[in-house]
């Protein structure tokens, strides 16, 4: 891969798998390009839960990555000491080390993302160096999306709740 990309899907699709998949490829080297470092990409969710999900994947798909290099076996049935893949080659030493550094991965929401890129860049950016964004759960984002389709959707021209009449517990009296 050699550009950016954007996975874009409903749920239980697949995304999180396909994204990991391109993740290793990409750490790994894939058709002989130089390997990349786990610090060089950047993931973006749109919740923390995700984003969590992905680092834990990606932990995973590396440590796989590192055992499976690191048994002399594979490495003897499927030739790769003639391509100079031992236990301590160099691809082995970038997984190691991109495992160990995780956490310097960009992985995260958007408002995460930017926070720790203004973070990284204080001066350059002008933001003070404790600014943190809100931390609002999945929860309390969707009950405050919701409120406002209600508010906005879901009232007659002149601001009467409609669903709270016809839907005894519905309408925006249920949400307050």
């Amino acid at each position: 891969m050699d550009h950016h990309g954007v996975i874009e899907a409903h749920a239980g699709t697949g995304k999180t798998y396909t994204i990991v998949q391109m993740v290793l490829r990409l750490l790994q080297g894939e058709a002989g390009r130089a390997f990349v470092h786990v610090r060089e990409i950047l993931l973006v969710t749109y919740t923390d839960k995700a984003a969590g999900e992905l680092k834990t994947r990606i932990r995973e798909g590396i440590e796989a990555c590192i055992a499976e290099l690191s048994d002399a076996n594979y490495v003897q049935t499927n030739n790769l000491s003639l391509i100079g893949v031992t236990p301590h080659s160099s691809l082995l030493l970038h997984l190691s080390d991109c495992l160990n550094n995780l956490h310097e991965a960009m992985i995260g929401t958007i408002h995460s993302v930017c926070l720790r890129i203004l973070h990284s860049w204080p001066f350059e950016s002008g933001v003070q160096l404790q600014a943190q964004t809100g931390t609002v759960s999945d929860e309390d984002g969707t009950r405050e999306v919701l409120y406002e389709i209600i508010r906005k959707d879901w009232q007659d021209p002149q601001g009467q709740d409609t669903v709270g009449g016809l839907v005894p517990g519905a309408g925006l009296s249920a949400l307050e």
